[in-house]
């Protein structure tokens, strides 16, 4: 069976490729294939059967049909009736045992035979705190049941027995050999004479050769006065061929010659005997053969009978069990768990049972499952066996439930499990913490009517998907139950359920978002940068009396130009002052060309790693706009640049004014101040939110005035975009 589950199609079944099956269902299955006894597993709504070599005995014709098949269609005569409710126990968590299941089978000479098994199933965890099939173990107690029959066919036979009457009389003179008969004994031997004394030889040569001698026997010997004579024989020819005749005499006191007696016909009696004890030895074949102990109590507990199981079980020898109560074979079990069972099964008269550990004298531990029943004479029938293979089983499956349930409280994800009915059923600590709510509390509630606000979000509609489709469904969406960015993971179980995980993703939302900002604003440098070029190709072009003069200024510039941007590039690991910054913007444009036009003034000010690359990208922003639409673009413009350092209740902070004075107004399409522009978006709502700036930037008819007021200290720390 091993190899066959290996080799089957799964993926066309509802369990899917084998690859893909729970760890739960995987190890049950190993643990059926190394079990001696029959055992089978139905797993999943579909109840898919599998089941081990000692099973094969049971599917017989089935097999191999039955592997890999839904139980409705394997068992139809027992699936709707005993099955289905099973599975649906099993799929809630709760066991079942079913004694004497009847199911017709082709037996070995394919004709339709009744077997009969006591059955347990045990719900198979998958996931946490639910349940994917259950696992059969069974017990076959055909012969049991049989044995049962047999007796109760016995008691029949006694009762007929006892009923049957045909008596005749005769009487019989030894010496001259005469029999004189009544007809009723006439009849017993299918004759009939008009005389009713004849020879004894007439009845001899009806019978068989051994009666014939017993009769002979008779006369053989001295007879003692008022001395009985009786046996049983059998008519071997005539109408009554075949009946059985008992036949009692006794001598008489003065002629012992002359022997009394009557006769009955035992047919029925000689059959019933006969049937007795054919069916006792069937039921000691019946009870020898069987898979598990039987043994028979008197009412006074006297050990009549025990069955070589049981014998094996016990390691001990027939004389050392049969003919003593249990007490005295089993020293020590009249007041155990056994001994009480025992007890109340004879004295009420009811059936009992019970599973015990029980250790034999020898140190070995078993699991008995173990049932008495009191039968109509007064003694108590007792059957057990071992059961120690399913309770490891039972004992692997708690452990590995155990497992899981640490292994959910261990993972840094938050999880839960809900029901078809969309109850919980497992929140672990994770969860727990980020609701905010007693676990508690929460099973066994239903998810939507305790966190309504999630109805309608993605996440809601994500979990019916997945409970739609069976399939798992994985998504990023803003929890609206927590207001974080979550990474979902739903699985769909067995049982009709799902099975949820979920992580914090808010921090990487932020770096997503901020690596947005970056390369927008890289974008946005790169053309800035080219017109940037443009102008400065312009202007230098413009004061250049040569070739040659215009290729040495120009390329300084292009010089100071990548300068500031290898500044920009550095400035994550090199410090950087409000001066140098400053300064790098403006040489790159051709300020030092003019330096009756720029002022640029303030102390030294070392700017902190975080604050340097936005700061530099709005200098930029600010310089460009000088050079293409501001102060720079004509003779007269001036330029004022100076900064200074104070200190609130926020801590050292730094504060830069920059100034274009002699402006010209463009057209307003033209315009870098219209609504929407990059350079000012970056100044009025990217420093505040960046570098928790505080700025202004008003722009008149010929005057531009910008404020940027920023934090120095290390308490102030900058915000990414997602913050």
């Amino acid at each position: 069976m091993a190899a066959r589950i290996r080799d089957f199609g799964w993926a066309a079944t509802p369990l899917g490729p084998i690859e893909g099956w729970s760890q739960s269902l995987s190890m049950a299955v190993n643990m059926i294939l190394a079990m001696p006894g029959p055992a089978n597993i139905l797993w999943g709504p579909a109840h898919v059967q599998l089941y081990n070599d000692a099973y094969i005995a049971i599917a017989r014709d089935r097999h191999p049909e039955l592997l890999g098949r839904p139980a409705a269609e394997g068992w139809p005569e027992i699936h709707a009736a005993v099955l289905a409710p099973v599975m649906e126990a099993a799929l809630a968590g709760r066991a079942t045992r079913i004694a004497d299941l009847c199911v017709t089978l082709l037996g070995p000479d394919r004709q339709p035979e009744e077997r009969a098994f006591d059955t347990t199933w045990s719900p198979i965890p998958d996931g946490a705190d639910g349940f994917g099939g259950a696992l059969e173990i069974l017990v076959e107690v055909t012969d049991r049941r049989r044995t049962q029959a047999a007796l109760r066919e016995s008691e029949e036979l006694r009762r007929i027995a006892l009923e049957s009457g045909g008596m005749g009389a005769w009487r019989w003179d030894t010496r001259s050999g005469l029999v004189r008969a009544d007809d009723a004994f006439q009849a017993l031997w299918g004759v009939s004479f008009s005389d009713a004394l004849h020879p004894a030889s007439v009845y001899a040569d009806l019978m068989y050769p051994e009666g014939a001698a017993s009769l002979a026997a008779v006369t053989a010997k001295l007879i003692v006065p008022e001395q009985e004579f009786q046996d049983q024989v059998q008519v071997a020819i005539g109408p009554n061929a075949g009946r059985w005749i008992q036949w009692r005499g006794r001598a008489e006191r003065d002629r012992p010659w002359i022997i009394n007696g009557v006769s009955f016909d035992i047919t029925a009696q000689h059959l019933v005997q006969q049937r007795l004890r054919e069916g006792e030895a069937r039921l000691h074949r019946v009870l020898d053969g069987m898979g598990e102990g039987f043994g028979l109590l008197a009412p006074d507990f006297t050990i009549l009978e025990h069955n070589h199981e049981a014998l094996r079980l016990d390691g001990r020898s027939r004389d050392e069990i049969v003919g003593h109560s249990p007490w005295e074979a089993y020293p020590g079990s009249e007041h155990s768990e056994i001994g009480r069972l025992l007890k109340r099964a004879m004295s009420e008269r009811e059936p009992a049972a019970l599973e015990h550990r029980y250790i034999w004298a020898d140190g070995r531990a078993y699991w008995l499952d173990m049932r008495a029943y009191p039968t109509s004479d007064g003694t108590l029938a007792v059957f057990w066996r071992d059961v120690t293979d399913r309770k490891h089983v039972e004992d692997a499956l708690r452990t590995e439930r155990d497992r899981s349930a640490k292994i959910l409280e261990s993972i840094s994800d938050a999880f839960y499990a809900v029901d078809a009915e969309w109850r919980f059923t497992y929140v672990n600590g994770e969860a727990e913490a980020w609701w905010g709510r007693d676990r508690q509390d929460l099973l066994g509630k239903v998810f939507w009517e305790e966190f309504p606000q999630a109805i309608g979000s993605s996440s809601h509609k994500a979990h019916l998907r997945a409970a739609e489709t069976r399939e798992v469904v994985r998504l990023e969406a803003m929890s609206p139950i927590l207001n974080h960015w979550v990474d979902i993971s739903i699985y769909p179980t067995a049982d009709g359920g799902l099975s949820v995980y979920f992580r914090d993703m808010t921090r990487k939302k932020q770096v997503e978002d901020t690596q947005a900002i970056l390369v927008a604003e890289l974008q946005h440098r790169t053309r800035n940068l080219l017109g940037v070029v443009r102008s400065v190709a312009q202007q230098t072009l413009r004061t250049s009396a040569s070739l040659d003069e215009f290729r040495t200024a120009f390329n300084e510039r292009l010089g100071a130009l990548s300068r500031v941007q290898g500044l920009l590039s550095r400035a994550g690991d090199e410090p950087i002052t409000m001066d140098r910054l400053i300064r790098s913007e403006l040489d790159a444009l051709g300020a030092a060309d003019i330096p009756e036009r720029v002022t640029v003034q303030g102390p030294k000010v070392r700017l902190r790693k975080g604050t340097v690359q936005t700061l530099a990208l709005a200098l930029h922003e600010l310089a460009t706009n000088a050079r293409k639409y501001g102060a720079l673009t004509t003779d007269s413009g001036q330029l004022r640049v100076a900064w200074r350092t104070y200190t609130d209740e926020t801590g050292r902070r730094l504060v830069m004014d920059w100034r274009e004075i002699g402006l010209v107004r463009q057209r307003e399409e033209q315009s870098p101040t219209k609504r929407g522009g990059y350079g000012r978006e970056l100044i009025e709502r990217a420093l505040p939110y960046a570098l928790q700036a505080r700025t202004s930037y008003n722009l008149g008819e010929t005057e531009l005035i910008c404020t940027v007021d920023l934090p120095l200290t290390e308490g102030a720390a900058p915000k990414t975009s997602a913050q």
